[in-house]
């Protein structure tokens, strides 16, 4: 279990749930917040990423694996709403390219 305490003045997609008196994040809220931070400018690319992944879950994450779900961006349905004026054109754009990058990498 991670337990995080954090300002956070967002409003949440779904309702959380509430355990001993503590707001709880839906699965969806959660989702969309670690969208929230890849997206942003963190300073990480996505191949550091998945070194870092690698090695924090000892998980291989296959490069043309993960530039098809970057693709689904185009298809899925279940997306979350956008707010503060952010663009979900930005949003699939972003992993477009993304997913195109992971593709070329993954060929060399």
């Amino acid at each position: 279990m991670k337990v995080e305490f954090t300002y956070y003045p967002f409003t949440r997609i779904s309702p959380s749930i509430k355990l001993v008196n503590l707001p709880i994040d839906s699965v969806l809220d959660i989702a969309t917040n670690m969208l929230f931070t890849i997206i942003s400018d963190t300073g990480y690319g996505i191949d550091e990423l998945i070194v870092r992944a690698k090695s924090k879950f000892d998980w291989h994450v296959d490069k043309l694996q993960l530039g098809k779900q970057f693709l689904s961006v185009q298809t899925d349905s279940d997306k979350p709403r956008f707010c503060n004026g952010f663009a979900e054109a930005k949003c699939k754009e972003f992993f477009l390219n993304e997913s195109r990058k992971l593709g070329l990498s993954a060929i060399k």
